[in-house]
């Protein structure tokens, strides 16, 4: 009985102990899942204004007011015309608008 007892005992070790393994094996590994979280926040930038230009020695004030209605027209001659505004485009269109009579407000009123 010795040996079927020792028999019964090592079936069992062996049950017992494959049961270990096999859950062992089988046993969920943690799987790692990223969550992104995506906020769009819309932020007005604090800009400072443009200094406002100040004449210089060589103009008086008549010529200095007049240069600046020439820059108001030529601003608005471009944005009826949709041109972006870069240096090379303002830099062109005041070319062109210095040789045609009247400037940039002349251009203004001869399209109304």
């Amino acid at each position: 009985m010795t040996t079927m007892r020792n028999v019964a005992i090592a079936t069992a070790s062996l049950f017992v102990g494959w049961a270990l393994v096999t859950a062992a094996e089988h046993r969920a590994e943690p799987v790692v899942r990223y969550q992104v979280v995506v906020r769009t926040v819309e932020v007005e930038a604090e800009r400072e204004p443009w200094p406002e230009p100040e004449q210089p020695p060589h103009m008086d004030d008549g010529e200095w007011a007049e240069f600046e209605r020439q820059s108001a027209c030529l601003f608005d001659v471009m944005k009826e015309r949709n041109m972006p505004i870069t240096l090379e485009t303002v830099t062109a269109a005041d070319v062109w608008t210095e040789h045609t009579p009247g400037g940039a407000c002349g251009i203004l009123e001869g399209d109304e």
